[in-house]
């Protein structure tokens, strides 16, 4: 199954802010609204930033919330380890 994200930017303030909304084809017609927000981090050494997510629109459709929020922890995962590590999803786990 191919699945694909629509949507239409919001509000784009770099590099602190980014609204957008969000129909994925898995759960048309819910469109619903994505708020990234990135704060500098003081950390020794390092350019740091806080990712704050939001995702809103969900009213009355609990169990589509939740699998977006399990599919956000993925995603923000795999961000993470191509920032800290330059993996990829296909990068082969060591363990």
């Amino acid at each position: 199954m191919q699945t694909a994200v629509e949507g239409e930017y919001l509000e784009v303030s770099p590099p602190r802010l980014l609204v957008h909304t969000w129909l994925p084809s898995w759960t048309h017609p819910l469109k619903t609204v994505v708020r990234w927000e990135l704060e500098p981090h003081e950390v020794p050494s390092l350019e740091a930033r806080v990712v704050r997510i939001r995702h809103e629109g969900f009213a009355g459709k609990a169990k589509i919330a939740l699998d977006h929020e399990s599919g956000w922890k993925r995603v923000l995962g795999w961000m993470q380890g191509f920032v800290e590590a330059g993996k990829t999803i296909d990068t082969p786990d060591a363990s």
